[in-house]
């Protein structure tokens, strides 16, 4: 095998094993473990599992998606990651509401249909945020929900987000 091929295996292996896909330490070749590791990984993922690690999957391993939460019950994992998305999205958006209207802060709640809509759009925002917040991330796997928390945070500031969000596109 060529070594560029040999380092583009060994590189497939690598990412592999990081998502815990692929046991044993990567070598570079392409044995029946990896072909099986590449196979379930596409499972997965929603791609054809044909085990040929084509266009479309290097591009879901380098990156183009949702990684998965191993601290998430593993009943999930039956699911398409099509499902995973929208699960995990109506987990947030349930937290901004919860946050939104059992506010300590003063002021009345948006209407439902305002409080919806807010919610669904601070869903693509307070990741971006929270990625840019110097924050220690737990991995507390007894307790997965807990890493909604910061959305309920989210809700119960929405108002002062908004603003500063205003302030900065203008």
């Amino acid at each position: 095998m060529p070594p560029e091929l040999q380092d583009a295996v060994k590189e497939l292996q690598n990412i592999l094993y990081e998502e815990e896909f692929f046991k044993k330490e990567p070598d570079g070749y392409f044995d029946r473990e990896t072909e099986r590791a590449v196979k379930r990984f596409q499972r997965i993922y929603g791609l054809k599992d044909d085990g040929i690690v084509g266009a479309a999957t290097w591009a879901v391993l380098l990156g183009m998606r949702q990684r998965i939460d191993k601290s998430f019950p593993r009943l999930v994992y039956f699911l398409p990651p099509q499902s995973w998305f929208l699960c995990e999205q109506f987990l947030m958006i349930f937290c901004i509401l919860l946050g939104v209207y059992h506010s300590p802060l003063p002021g009345s709640p948006p209407k439902w249909n305002t409080a919806l809509a807010t919610a669904y759009g601070l869903t693509y925002i307070v990741p971006f945020l929270l990625e840019s917040l110097p924050l220690k991330h737990s991995r507390q796997t007894s307790l997965p929900l807990l890493q909604y928390a910061p959305y309920v945070l989210t809700g119960i500031f929405w108002k002062p987000i908004l603003n500063f969000l205003g302030t900065l596109f203008h």
